[in-house]
């Protein structure tokens, strides 16, 4: 259980939003969550797998970040990516903190890691292994898995990752470039066989989590869809082509994927309308793409209000049942107050119902935009899926 600050009628720092493929059946719950005074973790009886995800960073880190990542007791950090536009020493910042707080991880750099080198008129002389791009690779070493893997053999873990420095949307033609001197890949479907053959070198009894900088196209087009384009008023699939073709050949060949984490598509849409879909399940692959891209990532302190110095820092966590599925998902703010942290907000947004033999059944909440408002209801919806026989 996540430790609570004492904290009478705290109210949500954000609105969730989700997407569900199929609706099996809906459920209307309570959002609201009454605040525990628990002020310690307690990991000792705990069995599945904790993940903690790190959004978009652009700039919101400091090492008291890595205190309170460090007070979350991840068994995996996820980082998505986004750090800054192209800022070394950041990278190597926090690549140095975390090692120092002895938390494994796994990263996969985004298109503003590689801003100014995706605006290179790359030419077959230019090497952009001389410039920031390169120096973030060398600084994160093998805990970047773009385009490849990463196993954590103690708790049953591999963690692949998608085309890293994703901008996002079917144009190759951007980064056409700068993706054939990094990596030989010279188109999408190219992209989608790396990351689908890398799925299925993962080790059978492994659960496998794609980590990725953009999510998954084909799962809408409107603004507020998970991927959906809202810079324009013509909406869009801002999706990655290569990575849905990846997954759905992986679960053809026996290999689906039970959990991609993503950002880049921030949550709430251009000027403030409302938030974004934030979750998608799929009902028969049970796969559960969540995005955790909460810009910014820091936020007000409730406890020091007026002190400039205090925020709160933002946190996906996700807790993976042994079975290799996810068992419950929130979005968690701690604040950090010296030495000392405590979550001050959580909005739990999976949560497993039960789970049999052949069925599982799980909650999620969904919303529903109330028109000429602009506010969103908040909502339980069911989806159960039917387990592959053993």
């Amino acid at each position: 259980m996540l430790s609570r600050c004492a904290q009478p009628n705290l109210q949500l720092c954000f609105k969730v939003s989700v997407l569900a493929t199929r609706r099996v059946t809906s459920k209307r719950a309570s959002q609201s969550r009454s605040p525990s005074c628990l002020m310690t973790t307690n990991r000792t009886a705990r069995k599945p797998a904790r993940l903690v995800v790190v959004g978009d960073v652009h700039n919101h880190w400091s090492e008291r970040d890595a205190l309170a990542l460090k007070f979350l007791e991840p068994d995996v950090a996820l980082f998505v990516g986004d750090f800054g536009e192209e800022v070394v020493q950041l990278v190597e910042a926090i690549k140095t903190q975390i090692n120092a707080c002895s938390i494994p991880a796994a990263y996969i750099l985004g298109n503003h890691d590689a801003w100014y080198s995706l605006s290179k008129k790359l030419s077959g002389h230019d090497d952009p292994l001389l410039s920031g791009v390169q120096r973030q690779l060398r600084a994160l070493g093998n805990d970047h898995v773009g385009y490849s893997s990463k196993h954590f053999p103690d708790i049953g873990l591999s963690v692949v990752g998608a085309r890293p420095f994703s901008a996002g949307g079917a144009s190759w033609a951007r980064a056409a470039r700068f993706q054939h001197i990094m990596y030989g890949i010279n188109n999408m479907k190219e992209s989608a066989d790396k990351i689908c053959a890398t799925i299925r070198d993962q080790p059978a009894q492994d659960a496998v989590v794609v980590l990725a900088h953009n999510g998954p196209s084909g799962f809408g087009s409107q603004q507020h869809d998970i991927c959906g384009k809202d810079w324009s008023d013509k909406a869009g699939d801002h999706g990655d082509p290569d990575l849905a073709s990846a997954l759905e050949d992986a679960s053809a060949s026996g290999r689906p994927v039970p959990l991609v984490v993503f950002g880049h598509m921030h949550h709430m849409l251009k000027g403030g309308r409302r938030s974004r879909n934030m979750v998608h399940i799929e009902a028969d692959s049970r796969t559960v793409l969540l995005n955790c891209a909460v810009v910014p990532r820091w936020g007000t302190d409730p406890i020091a209000p007026n002190n400039p110095n205090a925020c709160t820092s933002q946190f996906t966590v996700i807790e993976m049942a042994i079975g290799g599925y996810v068992q419950s998902a929130s979005y968690v703010w701690v604040g950090t107050h010296g030495s000392q942290c405590c979550v001050v907000s959580e909005q739990k947004i999976i949560r497993t119902q039960s789970c049999t033999h052949n069925r599982l059944v799980r909650q999620f909440l969904v919303t529903g935009n109330i028109s000429g408002v602009g506010n969103d209801k908040l909502y339980w919806e069911t989806v159960v899926s039917v387990l592959p026989s053993s």
